[in-house]
This record gives structure tokens, C-alpha cells and sequence, in this order.
């Protein structure tokens, strides 16, 4: 029995030592192969261009492509400015075949700095499918006058060539925006038709002017803006000056007061999950539809979590009366609200 077991041992074939497969093996990615990513990831992910400068970043970059450098941040902003170039001259080609087109502006601010948006959109003539691209986010400095409003988007759109192409723009309701295009846009009211009534101009006048002339396209006003402004404005006189004045102002002091609360308070904002079980909607002070929903948040709790909310946040409670008039504020309202939703929406924004 042992010599059995002794012979049969002498035939186990020895395995050899696994060895462990490495992730880099016969892999190499060159510094060309590099910077793009690093460019890619940079502008995709806006991140600051200041990261090329970060030595964690660069420690990272160089163990994870065997040792490769990351471009420093002059050849950064090289590569992005000639990006930019070819990215603009495939706009202007694209443009070139296109028959008309409508643009949007906008003016913002951010840090204490003005900002000048403008996009272009149109419809392919084939398919019908409606196709964007962003012409500026540019700074605007000075005063937003009219008149410098007029001239930064005639500029805008002479240097994409569509200055001749461009149906109508559209803007909010701003009066600069306004203003400009009531002196220097065509008015609707233009057509092609001849009148009979002669009009003299005094050309000696108007050839002694000073100053460029600007001329913008017809104006439009946003929807969505315009709805916004009549829920924020009109329906407020409405239920200001109505038998409902006092409901309507005691229930929105009263949800103002819990969204102060939810708002400044990191404590408060945690007493709403534990009990609702959801994140409370702070209204935007330009955007109804964003305290129509924060209205509606409210309105739909169940009465004794809203009552638990309000003890725990130490403001006042809704009284029933209050309740069913915000439930009937958002069941009224709901159309106008589901409106502008759609208006804002990037893709099937009509009613």
C-alpha cells in the first residue's frame, strides 16, 4: 500500500507559479495621445485651465500614461484658440447653406461681470429637423444702452455672415432689448407693398449723422418670459385686490417662511426629509413656474406632516382654510405653469 502510494505520488505534475497578468503590459499611448485627452476632458468638463498647473494633476497624469507630461498651460490655451478658429469656420460653413435662421440674445451677469449671449437655429430644409449652435458668450462692457446692445449683436451677426439671413431675434423683455430693436429692427408692420403717400426725408440731414447705423432684424418676445412675467405680475394684482387678498397673502408669507427656513439651514433642510421624505423646492425670484412647484410641494403634503414640518421649523401653521386655497392656486394655475415647462424646453417647445 505505501509503494502504491509512493509510485502514484512521483507522477503529480508539478503547476508552474501564476503569473500575475499587468494592465500595462504592451500598452504605450504617445504625448500626442495625452494632450487630447487632457484637452478633452478640460473643455467637455469645463474645468479651470489652472488644473495643468496643479501638481497632484500632473503627478497623476504622469503615472497613469508611464510618464508622460502634461502641456503646460500656454500650449492649453494655443490649442483651444485654434479649436476655437476651426469650430467657428464650421459654423460659418454650415450657415452658408442655409436660407434663413432666427437668433436668440440674452444679457447676464455673473461675478460682477456682464456677459452677451447670442444663438443662431434653423430648419433643415430636407428633413425639417430644427438644428442650433451657440455664435458668442462674450463679455459686454459698459452700460447696456440700446444703442451698445444693437451694436454688439449687428456685430455678431456680420462676422457669422447672416446679418441677411436672420427672420427675427429673440429676446426677454428688457427695455434695452426693447429699445434697440424699436430704433434700429424692422417693425411687423413693414411690408414689401407700395403706398401712395409720398414722404420727403431730408437726405442733407441724414448724411450729416453721426455715428454707425445699426439695423437689427424683427423683433420677437420670448413666450415663456412673457408668461412668467404675467403669472409673477398680473396674477399677483389679481389675487392682491380680490376677496382672496388676505388667504393669498397670509398662505404665502406663510410658505415663504418655510422656505427661508429649508433654505438657510442645512438642520431645517434635514427636518423636511426625515418627515416628507423629499427635498423642498426654493423659488427663483425671476421664475414663477419655480414657486409653482415649490407651491405645489407644499400644497400636496398630507396635513399632519405639513403641520410636524412647521412645529419642528418653528413657523406658523397653514390653517385649513389656507391649505385649500393653495391647492386651489396650483389646480387653477397648472396650465399656465405646464406652458412655460414646455416654452423652455430645449426640443418639441410649442403648445
Amino acid at each position: 500500500m505505501e509503494d502504491a502510494t509512493a509510485s502514484s505520488s512521483t507522477h503529480v505534475v508539478t503547476q508552474p507559479p501564476l503569473k500575475q497578468a499587468r494592465i500595462d503590459s504592451g500598452l504605450s499611448v504617445s504625448q500626442q495621445r495625452v494632450n487630447k485627452l487632457v484637452f478633452n476632458f478640460l473643455v467637455d468638463d469645463v474645468q479651470c485651465f489652472s488644473l495643468v498647473e496643479q501638481p497632484s494633476f500632473q503627478k497623476l497624469i504622469e503615472a497613469i500614461s508611464g510618464g508622460k507630461k502634461v502641456m503646460c498651460r500656454k500650449t492649453l490655451m494655443q490649442g483651444i484658440d485654434r479649436e476655437f478658429a476651426v469650430m467657428k469656420e464650421s459654423v460659418i460653413s454650415k450657415l452658408s447653406n442655409v436660407g434663413t435662421v432666427c437668433t436668440t440674445a440674452d444679457i447676464w451677469s455673473a461675478q460682477n461681470r456682464s456677459f452677451f449671449g447670442v444663438t443662431c437655429h434653423w430648419i433643415d430644409k430636407d428633413t425639417l429637423e430644427k438644428h442650433s449652435a451657440a455664435l458668442a458668450c462674450t463679455r459686454l462692457k459698459g452700460r447696456h444702452t440700446y444703442d451698445a446692445v444693437a451694436a454688439k449683436l449687428n456685430e455678431i451677426h456680420a462676422e457669422y455672415r447672416i446679418q441677411n439671413k436672420v427672420k427675427s431675434t429673440l429676446t426677454d423683455n428688457g427695455s434695452n432689448f426693447v429699445k434697440a430693436f424699436r430704433e434700429f429692427g424692422v417693425r411687423e408692420d413693414e411690408s414689401d407693398d407700395y403706398s401712395d403717400e409720398v414722404r420727403f426725408l431730408d437726405v442733407g440731414g441724414l448724411l450729416q449723422e453721426d455715428g454707425e447705423q445699426f439695423f437689427l432684424p424683427q423683433h420677437q418676445r420670448c413666450a415663456a418670459h412673457t408668461l412668467n412675467l404675467i403669472a409673477t405680475n398680473e396674477i399677483h394684482k389679481a389675487a392682491s385686490n380680490g376677496p382672496s387678498r388676505k388667504l393669498y397673502r397670509s398662505a404665502m408669507a406663510k410658505c415663504s417662511s418655510v422656505w427661508n427656513k429649508a433654505h438657510r439651514s442645512s438642520l431645517a433642510t434635514e427636518v423636511v426629509q426625515e418627515i416628507a421624505n423629499m427635498h423642498l423646492t426654493v423659488p427663483s425670484v425671476t421664475r414663477w413656474n419655480s414657486e409653482f412647484r415649490g407651491i405645489t410641494k407644499l400644497a400636496g403634503l398630507p396635513e399632519e406632516k405639513l403641520r410636524e414640518i412647521c412645529d419642528k421649523l418653528d413657523v406658523p401653521r397653514l390653517h385649513p382654510q389656507e391649505s385649500a386655497f393653495l391647492k386651489e392656486y396650483t389646480e387653477v394655475l397648472k396650465p399656465l405653469a405646464v406652458a412655460i415647462d414646455i416654452l423652455q424646453g430645449e426640443s418639441k417647445c410649442y403648445l
